[in-house]
Parts: structure tokens; C-alpha cells; sequence
């Protein structure tokens, strides 16, 4: 995989290129991401956590009282004393993501026994909203404060710490189109917030370059 370096994150040549792809899921969200649950921090977890009563009035009312609100790799995480954070998930450790140093990984995923049909992340809501998002954008803060990295990247993803296109994107969020246009710019919002609007300026202007290179 060809990378550039910006803002300190290594990026996936791809995204300077030209695609013919257009992003759904800019303009509604169908929640399919979220069918799996999301590996997180451990500082992300606490974050979490720490909202955890407000958090509580925006989830799906028979998750909101489950107590196994994570599942842990590292039993050490474990606390009776802290309801909701209880098991132990086999998860990806910390070498997997990049804005974290020193942490393994936690698990945000729980089964809809209710349903009795598949998993989800217990913080998507009935009407396929993520809760926390909703929690951060009605305590006035950025609508990915209390969201987890992977969870607001997403239709990117963090390969062996370089930036790239998620997979399970292409046919989920990125449909077909008649138009080819810079990938960079189907995924604006999750790049500006990563590497900043400067960052963001950097990665328009090697697509130009790259535009050069490739002679098109």
C-alpha cells in the first residue's frame, strides 16, 4: 500500500485518486456499521462511562439497563463495582490504532437477546442513530466527543496504522456513479477531523499533484 504522510498519519495513496463512487451514507446513515459492534480504548471506555446515566436516556430501552455494556480483553479492566462493565472479549489490541499509545482495546458490543437474531453496538438506537453522538450533540459539545475513533472514522478505517478505505464500505456507502471524483472528497468531514482543515488542504493539494503525475 502506497502512503503520504500528513499530520502525522500515514494515508492511503488511494484517497488522492479519482473514483467513480458517490457517498450515500453522507446523506442517510442506514446504521449497517454498526451491526458489529466497535473496538475501542480504554479511554474511550472511561469517557464513556463517565456519561453513563445521560448517555442511558438516549439508548434502545432494553439495552439501557443490560449490565454488560463492554467485553473485555484484559480481565483487569474488570469491576464489580462499576455496573455496565463486566466479561471478557478476545479484542484488537492497541498496534490497530493509531491516536492511542498505551491501552489495550475493549469491545463495545452486546447480543440483542431481546431479538433473539444478531449483534449490534448497544448504543444504536431504535431509529439507527449512535447514542453517544446524540448525547454529545445535546450536551452542546462536537457530535464525535464521546463517539469512538473507529466508530466516526468509519467508512475509513486503521490498517497496521495507515488511513484507509474500510472494506465493508464499498457497496454499503459508496455506491456507483457516472461521475469520478477525488475519493479524498467523499470522506471530507471524517479527514478534516483527523488531520485538521490544514491537513486537509495538504491531502487537496497532492491530489493535484498526483492528478499531474498520472498524467490525467
Amino acid at each position: 500500500m502506497e502512503t503520504v504522510s500528513i499530520a502525522g498519519y500515514k494515508i492511503d495513496r488511494q484517497l488522492l485518486m479519482k473514483v467513480p463512487y458517490r457517498n450515500d451514507c453522507a446523506k442517510m446513515c442506514s446504521g449497517k456499521c454498526c451491526q458489529g459492534g466497535v473496538t475501542i480504548s480504554a479511554e474511550e471506555m472511561n469517557g464513556i462511562y463517565a456519561h453513563m446515566e445521560d448517555v442511558k436516556k438516549v439508548m434502545r430501552p432494553f439495552e439501557k439497563e443490560l449490565k454488560s455494556w463492554f467485553k473485555f480483553e484484559n480481565e483487569a479492566f474488570f469491576d464489580e463495582d462499576r455496573p455496565g462493565l463486566r466479561g471478557v472479549y478476545g479484542a484488537t489490541r492497541v498496534d490497530k490504532h493509531p491516536n492511542v499509545t498505551d491501552a489495550d482495546f475493549v469491545s463495545v458490543i452486546a447480543e440483542e437477546e431481546d431479538r433473539g437474531k444478531h449483534q449490534a453496538c448497544i448504543f444504536l438506537t431504535l431509529d439507527r442513530r449512535c447514542a453517544l453522538q446524540v448525547y454529545s450533540e445535546q450536551a452542546g459539545r462536537h457530535k464525535w466527543q464521546w463517539k469512538p475513533f473507529y466508530c466516526w472514522l468509519f467508512p475509513l478505517t486503521a490498517e497496521e496504522g495507515t488511513i484507509t478505505v474500510d472494506e465493508r464500505s464499498i457497496g454499503m456507502c459508496f455506491m456507483p456513479s457516472d461521475q469520478a471524483v477525488p475519493f479524498h472528497s467523499l470522506v471530507k468531514q471524517e479527514l478534516t477531523h483527523l488531520i485538521g482543515e490544514e491537513g486537509y488542504r495538504e491531502m487537496e493539494k497532492l491530489a493535484l499533484l498526483a492528478k499531474v503525475s498520472d498524467g490525467r
